[in-house]
């Protein structure tokens, strides 16, 4: 259901664009539909798709249980939204009433058919400082509460983004943490979400050092198209964890300097964007067969001048945030 809220208002730079939604005092200059109540019909080709007419219904069900808005079938009402698949244009565009029959993409791209037999439930993918917006702008009270101030300025996305979002990812977040271990011999530099696998490794000799940022724990996100699988090799030769998120270094790894693959520990950003603004250097000590990972500045320019090191550049971007759109947003509590 939640997955739906998404694509319903994160995808494709939505509903929670900082251009799309409009601050309240800004409401003057728009046409907010009458007590927050839409009258609305369905593309009959959507209707008659069982899968695509479950995931429109369960994204309009959803919206009206986490904002105070209420879509109704049309009776004739002149002004009027019309849930249609509208190729690449924004996806779900209603907020404001422009008059006559409104077109709102709910195309696949917007929203992903959903299979009625299923038992699983989507993952969760769309904040609730979006919804917050959605009911800041007609004055909802009582459903959605946080200590964000939704109408900070987001971060614009570069012009080669694909991101698609400058704030938002909706799934978990999990903590990346960083040890090292310092034997002879050894001075290797670890990394991982797991604080069983931390706990693990203090057992081996690794001291915890600190924690860098946030991973994202889902590669598929409707509000998030920029997502890369972060991968760990591991090579017991020379005692070395390698992280990347570049398929030829994993190749080159694998088949040229022995390592082996631990499978993937999280995702991150191919550049900032999705509420993940945080650079992840990276360096690589041929001396000591150790990589490197730092989201802190001044570790980076203590690196950038150790003989040791060779900085190999950003691998990625990292949340600061357990919550994603924390990143663009200023605390008011």
């Amino acid at each position: 259901m939640l997955a739906l809220i998404a694509a319903l208002i994160a995808a494709c730079t939505s509903l929670i664009d900082a251009q799309t939604i409009p601050p309240p005092n800004s409401l003057n200059q728009q046409t907010p539909w009458p007590g927050g109540v839409i009258p609305f019909a369905v593309d009959p080709l959507i209707q008659q798709d069982a899968t695509r007419f479950y995931a429109v219904d369960n994204a309009i069900f959803e919206l009206q249980a986490r904002t105070c808005l209420r879509f109704q079938r049309r009776a004739g009402q002149p002004d009027y939204i019309y849930f249609t698949d509208a190729g690449s244009a924004l996806c779900w565009q209603f907020l404001t009433r422009t008059g006559g029959m409104q077109n709102v993409n709910v195309g696949t791209r917007c929203v992903p058919p959903l299979n009625p037999q299923s038992p699983t439930p989507p993952a969760r993918m769309f904040s609730d400082c979006d919804l917050e917006q959605i009911n800041v702008i007609y004055q909802c009270t009582g459903l959605i509460t946080n200590n964000q101030a939704c109408y900070a300025n987001a971060p614009p996305l570069a012009a080669n983004s694909t991101c698609g979002s400058a704030c938002n990812y909706g799934g978990p977040l999990a903590m990346l943490y960083r040890s090292y271990n310092n034997q002879t011999f050894l001075n290797d530099h670890a990394y991982t979400t797991s604080t069983a696998e931390l706990q693990s490794r203090s057992a081996q000799g690794f001291i915890y050092e600190r924690p860098v940022g946030y991973l994202a724990t889902t590669g598929t996100d409707l509000s998030c198209r920029c997502l890369l699988p972060m991968t760990a090799l591991y090579n017991a030769a020379v005692t070395n964890h390698f992280y990347t998120t570049r398929q030829q270094d994993i190749t080159n790894a694998q088949n040229i300097f022995g390592y082996t693959s631990q499978g993937v520990i999280g995702y991150c950003a191919n550049g900032a964007g999705c509420g993940a603004f945080l650079p992840l250097y990276r360096f690589y000590s041929a001396l000591n067969s150790d990589h490197f990972y730092t989201t802190d500045e001044t570790e980076r320019a203590q690196y950038a001048t150790n003989i040791l090191f060779v900085y190999e550049g950003i691998e990625c971007y990292l949340w600061q945030y357990p919550i994603a759109a924390q990143s663009c947003f200023t605390s008011v509590g």
